[in-house]
């Protein structure tokens, strides 16, 4: 199956160990790996534990979870079985609370560091109300409407 693909793509809820057999056993296929789902919290599956390693092995990462929302992915897979009442102690998924701010500035400070994105000016304080600043968000539907394709379409 793996040789007839064009590239893999996999799915790692795991601390780093577990992490690196995995992109271990897959890269012995030559393709381009992707991991589209990596984020948990609870279980080890950090940014910080596993992001600097897809980045030294090039290994793609997306991980699931942006903005706390209706998805509510904060909560961990209990909350299938278990009712939360308030925000979990540690969030299991998401970057963002729905206002913008960030729920941890160090997870947010290693990702813009990991692609070379990092501007300080851009990261609100937690305890801040201040939101994102909008040009940090470039690609929003705002972006694909054709009056501002063509407004921007010199830069």
């Amino acid at each position: 199956m793996f040789e007839e693909s064009d590239i893999i793509t996999f799915h790692m809820y795991a601390p780093l160990a577990e992490t690196r057999r995995r992109v271990e056993q897959l890269k012995r296929y030559g393709r381009p790996i992707l991991c589209t789902e990596y984020m948990a919290r609870p279980i080890g599956s950090t940014f910080e534990a596993v992001l600097p390693y897809f980045k030294a092995e090039g290994v793609g990462a997306h991980n699931w979870g942006f903005v706390a929302g209706k998805t509510q992915t904060i909560y961990p897979w209990d909350s299938w079985q278990k009712q939360y009442t308030g925000e979990p102690p540690l969030w299991f998924h998401d970057i963002f609370r729905q206002d913008g701010s960030v729920y941890r500035e160090e997870e947010v400070r290693l990702i813009r560091g990991l692609t070379g994105k990092l501007r300080q000016s851009a990261i609100p304080s937690r305890r801040s109300s201040a939101s994102i600043p909008p040009k940090t968000f470039k690609r929003g539907p705002a972006a694909f409407h054709p009056a501002s394709m063509e407004k921007n379409a010199g830069r």
